[in-house]
């Protein structure tokens, strides 16, 4: 039995970029897309399907269920054809898998664009908006969109599947909060393991997975500290500014931001750090017009 890795992803942008995104899983469903993100949405999630080997047909099916192929397909060659475990049985497939794809077998085909190894399904998913400011508007409300999903994955967490829903629709925003639970073969009950990889936050930019928050998550806390956390906190009189700044602020050290917005006549007044427990990846500095 593998090691699994639970790990929420997040798919952020507008609705236009998220309906293109929608589509490509309803195309490689043979779902018919509408016009209307929140229907395809909810037929994505109902409907979707990926590709399968049946056995008793010894053909290629698709199977309902939303998982990572529904979004990136694998060649049939690598369902009909078993050249990771019995290579020599198939000559002619070995031949056009390496040809095609630089790599033989359904396992080095999976770690080469999925990060893992098998495929895995996504759950728990959900369509919400980000909150009004982001991007900043004069509605009230706001055009950024979270697509949101749970999943596991064995031994790793799916970089490479990551990187090519970036490639797909590169002007969504896709990030992922991980965390490693190693079982024991055995009884399935979770153990503790020196070699379990902390809690960690990452996201896709220039084609390659980041440890750390990205630039959309950091705004998205901004616009929590700034407009619900403090809404209340003071008068409408005062001026307050959240600002996000990368790693962990040490608010005694003279830090540059800090030092700026009290040029500026602004005082610190909080100092709230994003991250876990092994690691710190932004801090939100809330300051108060003086």
């Amino acid at each position: 039995m593998p090691d699994w890795v639970y790990l929420g992803v997040k798919i952020t942008g507008t609705k236009e970029a998220l309906h293109k995104l929608i589509k490509i899983g309803l195309e490689n469903s043979s779902l018919q897309s509408t016009d209307d993100l929140q229907h395809d949405f909810d037929l994505l999630v109902n409907e979707g399907k990926h590709l399968v080997f049946d056995e008793q047909s010894n053909s290629v099916k698709l199977e309902k269920g939303l998982t990572a192929r529904t979004f990136l397909p694998i060649p049939e060659t690598f369902l009909l054809y078993d050249t990771t475990n019995y290579p020599e049985q198939y000559p002619d497939a070995v031949k056009e898998q390496q040809e095609k794809y630089g790599v033989v077998g359904w396992y080095d085909y999976n770690v080469q664009t999925l990060g893992t190894k098998w495929d895995f399904d996504l759950t728990e998913v959900s369509l919400d908006t980000m909150p009004a400011g982001l991007p900043e508007d004069t509605t009230g409300t706001s055009d950024i969109w979270n697509f949101n999903m749970d999943t596991e994955t064995a031994w790793n967490f799916p970089d490479e599947w990551m990187i090519r829903i970036k490639e797909m629709v590169p002007e969504l925003d896709v990030s992922i909060e991980v965390h490693y639970g190693f079982f024991n073969d055995d009884d399935d009950e979770s153990v503790d393991n020196d070699d379990v990889i902390p809690d960690i936050s990452g996201y896709i930019e220039d084609g390659v997975f980041k440890e750390g928050l990205s630039p959309m998550t950091i705004e998205w806390w901004r616009l929590i500290f700034q407009n619900d956390m403090y809404k209340c906190v003071y008068t409408d009189a005062q001026s307050v500014v959240s600002v996000p700044v990368i790693g962990e602020v040490d608010v005694n050290d003279g830090h540059p931001v800090i030092k700026e917005m009290e040029a500026k006549g602004y005082r610190l007044v909080e100092h709230d750090p994003i991250g876990n427990e092994w690691k710190k990846y932004a801090t939100i500095l809330t300051f108060i017009k003086e």
